[in-house]
């Protein structure tokens, strides 16, 4: 059975509640941007498409980032009519970010949600590569798991060794301390689900774990993205 508007209203809140950014005044105007869709009203209803949850996921600390994911965890992409992949993004980054802590407590309570029965849309991740690429290499669209380029790093940006990258793109747009960790909002998330899909050759765990936390460290220098809240 799909789920009916009293459900998703029960969920909108505890969702709301697991991140707890009432209180929450951080100096970047990034972050300001990124927490904005939890303080307004926002739907998990049939269509939803929330993306709006994963930047969240991206820059708060991980204790909200694990109540969040725990509570999302309890969706059945089966029975739930929302775009999943969101969903998805917000448990893997919060299984990563558990894992590097060793909280195991989190881990083995996300742990039934990292592989639930709903297709990965590749369509989520073709701005990383052209449409011409995907149809060149054969890349499924949609799949059980991501496209073989993703699971070795091919999409990542690494905007903070190759901010010439990010200047000529969302660097346009944001002051450039915001527009490098924008940009690895994206990788960190990337990061996450390769890690759980158990790595490859290119990108064993150790490495992705390394990035990672190179990426928390690296927002934390950064103007505005200090630690503390």
């Amino acid at each position: 059975m799909a789920q009916s508007k009293e459900q998703a209203r029960a969920l909108v809140l505890r969702v709301r509640e697991a991140y707890d950014v009432r209180a929450l005044r951080p100096a970047s105007q990034a972050v300001k941007d990124a927490l904005a869709p939890l303080r307004r009203t926002f739907s998990l209803g049939p269509g939803a498409y929330p993306w709006f949850l994963t930047n969240p996921t991206a820059v708060l600390c991980a204790r909200r980032v694990a109540a969040a994911a725990i509570v999302l965890s309890q969706i059945d992409p089966q029975q739930w009519r929302l775009v999943y992949d969101p969903v998805r993004t917000v448990i893997h980054t919060a299984y990563l970010f558990a894992q590097l802590a060793g909280d195991s407590a989190t881990s083995d309570r996300l742990e039934p949600a990292l592989h639930p029965p709903a297709p990965y849309a590749a369509t989520q991740h073709i701005e990383r590569s052209s449409l011409a690429d995907i149809i060149e290499h054969d890349i499924p669209i949609v799949a059980d798991q991501p496209p073989q380029p993703f699971r070795d790093g091919e999409w990542l940006t690494d905007g903070f060794c190759h901010p010439d990258r990010v200047a000529a793109g969302i660097g346009q747009a944001h002051p450039m301390p915001d527009a490098l960790a924008l940009v690895a909002m994206g990788d960190l998330h990337m990061l996450a689900t390769m890690w759980v899909f158990g790595g490859t050759s290119v990108w064993p765990r150790e490495r992705i774990e390394s990035a990672a936390a190179d990426i928390v460290d690296q927002w934390h220098r950064l103007p505005g993205w200090a630690p503390g809240w």
